[in-house]
């Protein structure tokens, strides 16, 4: 069988506004190539529901490479259910013959030893590429004791283009530049504004981002240029 194709397996179509804003900048950053995205709700015309294993089976087993994330999905503090779910069908993608990249990634919290057992079986046994976004992560992954190589890269969102964002008021924020806002009100990395005409900060809490913004990613990053060092990854893989 000719395998071609990428897939995307995260926390797609759930209402979550980072989640959303990663999907976004992986869809541009994989613009060139056929992908397919397995989620949760509707999020475009290459999307497969979760509700159809059929045709989700159907993807994996065309499929040259699956990438599992960006974003944190290798924890149980949401419940263990996820953590299955993702680390299942990521294993079902390699025993079909798809190689398996954990892409701009988050390690933790597990709180359960068999949720740890487990992420440390599919680290070391099943992924054959790891790309975490924050350092934090990679520190998580050491822990539990996986002796795989690893690269700390950023939050996925960062590969889309520059957006022009507006708030439900219809308030300009800077037209045209990106809008980074840190995740519970994290002190902004000095790192990451290299470029001060590019981007605009704002010290909003999770809850504020959401109410407040749209398309904007909240998440804590080392800086936004080394989200391309994934994708360069991705492509090795």
């Amino acid at each position: 069988m000719s395998r071609e194709g990428i897939v995307l397996l995260g926390a797609w179509g759930q209402g979550n506004l980072g989640d959303e804003a990663i999907l976004e900048g992986m869809l541009w950053a994989l613009r060139d190539y056929p992908v397919t995205v397995l989620s949760r709700g509707p999020v475009g015309p290459r999307a497969v529901l979760w509700k159809h294993p059929a045709q989700m089976l159907g993807a994996l087993g065309k499929s040259r490479v699956l990438l599992l994330g960006g974003g944190t999905l290798l924890q149980d503090q949401t419940s263990r259910r996820s953590l299955w779910f993702y680390v299942g069908v990521s294993t079902l993608a390699k025993l079909l013959g798809s190689r398996v990249m954990v892409f701009a990634g988050g390690i933790g919290p597990l709180r359960h030893r068999t949720s740890r057992r487990l992420t440390r079986w599919f680290l070391e046994r099943v992924a054959d590429d790891i790309a975490l976004r924050t350092h934090a992560d990679g520190r998580a992954l050491e822990e539990l004791g996986v002796k795989k190589a690893f690269t700390v890269t950023s939050d996925a969102a960062f590969l889309a283009p520059f957006w022009s964002l507006q708030t439900p008021q219809t308030e300009s924020l800077d037209t045209g530049k990106q809008v980074f806002c840190p995740r519970f009100g994290e002190p902004v990395p000095p790192e990451v504004l290299q470029d001060p005409s590019l981007w605009t900060v704002l010290p909003l809490g999770k809850n504020d981002a959401k109410t407040r913004l749209k398309g904007a990613s909240y998440a804590s990053v080392t800086t936004p240029l080394e989200a391309w060092n994934t994708l360069q990854q991705a492509q090795k893989v």
